[in-house]
């Protein structure tokens, strides 16, 4: 049993973010099996060209949106993908963002991480399939985020309401359905998390020290995780979480208040 691995597309195959404009990376994976007195011949392989994607994404109350983490991927697992883990896609800043060049007549799925607007909202994003047809441009796509009315925010404290940590230090993270999204608590150690479906949700609350960075990359050294919770959510209701911290005994204390938005 053999497999093969073809890379191609670029000047610098190995160039991980590939910014050629005639072609995009593609790694073709190819397996099969020889057997005894019996050759195999392969089909040639052809690369593809690809086509640009530019467009906008918009928020349902027409705020401005700050940062946008979006990728792109191959809905299917295929015989060749893409740099593996799908294409990079850059924001331009309030919503706007184009990608590299992506392969024509396949399904892409637009994955939204997560949307910050310009009050520090994060919003769950959405997931959209777009399949590239090659007689037609892509210059002005559109993606509406919808209102789901339902919303996570809250504190986090010690018991005589003092911010516990560094804002830079510490992280929620809110998980569903192993699909997470992270937050950063501001200084005053609030968080707040909108346009969610209903659901139950796991809740984590970390915090970090001794950060670096090492040849670019953000290292942190020493992660510890210091409160969990689980939260069940219904469609349009808005959570409130006020967690304490008793700094004598180190017990955390978790109070929940429920509304209709």
């Amino acid at each position: 049993e053999y497999k093969i691995e073809i890379t191609g597309g670029c000047r610098n195959i190995y160039n991980k973010w590939c910014k050629d404009k005639l072609h995009f990376r593609q790694t073709y994976l190819l397996r099969f099996k020889l057997r005894a007195e019996k050759n195999l011949m392969l089909s040639p392989i052809k690369f593809k060209r690809g086509k640009m994607v530019k467009g906008r994404v918009l928020l349902w109350n027409n705020k401005s949106i700050k940062k946008l983490v979006m990728y792109v991927s191959l809905m299917k697992e295929r015989a060749y993908d893409a740099m593996r883990s799908g294409w990079i896609v850059y924001h331009d800043g309030n919503g706007e963002f184009h990608t590299g060049l992506l392969p024509v007549g396949e399904e892409l799925l637009f994955s939204f991480g997560k949307i910050i607007d310009e009050e520090g909202g994060v919003y769950e994003g959405l997931n959209k399939v777009i399949k590239l047809n090659k007689n037609r441009e892509y210059n002005n796509v559109e993606f509406k985020i919808p209102n789901r009315e339902t919303e996570i925010f809250g504190r986090i404290v010690d018991e005589k309401e003092r911010v516990i940590f560094n804002s830079n230090e510490k992280t929620i993270y809110i998980e569903r359905k192993h699909k997470g999204i992270s937050l950063l608590l501001d200084k005053d150690g609030y968080f707040r998390l909108k346009n969610i479906p209903e659901g139950e949700f796991n809740i984590t609350f970390t915090f970090c020290r001794n950060n670096s960075c090492v040849n670019n990359e953000f290292i942190t050294i020493n992660y510890f995780e210091k409160y969990k919770k689980k939260i069940k959510i219904n469609r349009g209701e808005s959570v409130f979480i006020e967690i304490r911290l008793d700094v004598n005994n180190g017990d955390w204390r978790c109070k929940i208040v429920r509304s209709k938005r």
